[in-house]
């Protein structure tokens, strides 16, 4: 498995613009590939081309600051652009920026190769690591679409006959991978066909469908992300699914 580090991003504005430009022509030479959702290509958009914002604003301000010709105004405005287009608001889930996005689509997507990780100006580390014995690498997390209503899933996630719900030692996030077949299919897809969909709280997980997929059938898979910097995930719990109504 790979990570992003926290320090990935450059620090000096012109090493910034020469990593974004990179970062953002790979991945959209790539993204296509990733299985990514219809809202990650509209937050995409407005990350990339959408004028006056995120990209568009910091090239903006930054075409006049590299001349070294600027008013003060001007650096104000460079500097607030390069931090609303690098890590943006995290406390808004409608907000978007380059940690937000990688964290969303990129970092913890199994579709995303290391080979596209290195294309786009990622750092991809050793990650060969021997853990504690304390911690856990298995998996005994079962899930169940408990209940459902109008295109929506309602998800427990639960070690059976455990009545708490709290993430077991050495354990940092519960993973929820999703994959989408038509209802008919009733053999699970290969591994390789899910993609990261987002984490368990408190033994739960509430999955929202567009339209478009009604009558999908949805299979859900998770993993548990362990504690340390280098990320690293246990093994696959059991598949399970259900037909989105």
């Amino acid at each position: 498995m790979t990570i992003i580090k926290k320090d990935f991003i450059p620090g000096p504005n012109g090493k910034f613009d020469d990593f974004q430009k990179t970062l953002i022509a790979a991945m959209t030479a790539h993204m296509s590939t990733w299985g990514l959702p219809l809202a990650a290509t509209a937050e995409f958009t407005l990350l990339t081309a959408t004028a006056g914002k995120k990209k568009m604003r910091w090239e903006a301000s930054w075409d006049i600051v590299k001349t070294k010709s600027f008013t003060h105004a001007q650096e104000v405005e460079m500097l607030a652009a390069r931090k609303d287009y690098e890590s943006g608001r995290p406390d808004d889930p409608t907000d978007t920026s380059i940690r937000l996005f990688l964290t969303r689509y990129v970092r913890n997507n199994p579709r995303v190769t290391d080979e596209q990780k290195a294309e786009m100006g990622l750092i991809i580390p050793d990650l060969v690591k021997t853990l504690s014995t304390h911690i856990f690498v298995g998996n005994n997390l079962v899930g169940t679409v408990s209940w459902g209503e109008h295109l929506v899933h309602h998800n427990e996630v639960l070690v059976p006959g455990q009545e708490s719900k709290a993430k077991g030692e050495g354990v940092e996030n519960i993973h929820v991978f999703i994959a989408f077949t038509a209802a008919s299919v009733t053999v699970a897809p290969a591994l390789d066909k899910f993609v990261f969909d987002g984490m368990v709280k408190n033994g739960k997980y509430e999955r929202a469908f567009n339209v478009e997929q009604e009558a999908m059938r949805a299979w859900y898979f998770v993993r548990l992300m362990l504690k340390g910097k280098n990320g690293q995930y246990s093994v696959p719990s059991e598949i399970w699914q259900s037909v989105i109504m």
